[in-house]
């Protein structure tokens, strides 16, 4: 048996995954998530984000934070990348999925001629691309694509976008309904996430909602968002007290080296305005010492 990649995410998730309570993480995910990081065939990387649902039945998604060229060349990225994510999620045989790469293109939504570049880039269908420039050129200027993947084993093959700097007025944004807009006023920052096929934009998308590295108070405006949430009933009691103690029990070093863990972002789920659900992203990284 190869032996799996120490000091890279078999490390980081053995000294983090066990803390994950059940309630933000079932058994299966979690057995999955095991395995992968067991694996000599994971990229190595040096922090990851898991994506939680707070409330019941919602399928918990893993995040690889890959940033250098030694970990992109792992991952089978190509060069020239300043960072990208690998997103894993428990398929229906309980293990973790074939990774979705999620690349940054570093551009601004509205400049067409690089977005079509970094989608043909990654084997995006002409008609797809067409799509995607056509919904994105409608943005206001400041509006940057921030990461962008092709979910080609989904029906359809659709792309999906994160753009920040949007404007809560702007598309997909316009159907905003009352309690979206009324969370995401208690944010420091907004960054939709939607998915482009050749028919357009898909109606389902989600907003994250995060606290920029500036505040003052993090943890508190992560509690007033957390229980505007629960108010809501868009999180349990016991959802949101676990994803407030996440990073209260970290002891600050992990496997002798410094660590760093926290809530990376919320995020909501919206169709026709409405949320349908919340979730949230543990974040864990290794910090050079």
């Amino acid at each position: 048996m190869t032996t799996p990649r120490e000091g890279a995410f078999h490390a980081l998730w053995r000294a983090h995954g066990p803390d994950v309570p059940e309630v933000l993480l079932d058994a299966v995910a979690r057995g999955a998530f095991d395995r992968l990081a067991a694996s000599s065939d994971t990229p190595p990387a040096a922090a990851f984000a898991l994506e939680c649902g707070l409330t019941p039945g919602l399928r918990a998604h893993l995040y690889l934070a890959l940033r250098g060229e030694t970990e992109m060349a792992a991952a089978g990225l190509p060069g020239g990348l300043s960072h990208a994510y690998l997103r894993y999620t428990r398929n229906d045989a309980g293990d973790a999925s074939v990774p979705l790469p999620l690349v940054p293109p570093g551009v601004h939504a509205a400049d067409t001629p690089r977005v079509a570049e970094a989608l043909h880039a990654l084997g995006v269908p002409p008609d797809t691309v067409a799509r995607a420039q056509a919904c994105l050129v409608a943005f206001p200027p400041e509006a940057t694509l921030d990461n962008i993947g092709w979910l080609d084993r989904r029906p359809g093959q659709p792309i999906r976008c994160y753009v920040s700097h949007l404007p809560l007025g702007c598309p997909p944004h316009q159907r905003l309904g009352d309690t979206a807009h009324a969370l995401a006023s208690l944010a420091d920052r907004c960054v939709a996430t939607f998915d482009i096929d050749a028919q357009g934009p898909r109606p389902r998308w989600g907003l994250e909602l995060l606290v920029s590295r500036g505040n003052p108070d993090p943890a508190a405006r992560w509690r007033l968002m957390l229980d505007a949430l629960r108010e809501r009933g868009l999180a349990t009691e016991a959802a949101a007290l676990a994803a407030l103690a996440w990073p209260a029990r970290l002891d600050g070093h992990a496997n002798g080296g410094p660590a760093k863990r926290g809530i990376s972002h919320l995020c909501l789920t919206l169709q026709d305005g409405q949320v349908r659900d919340a979730r949230v992203f543990l974040l864990a990284a290794r910090q050079a010492s």
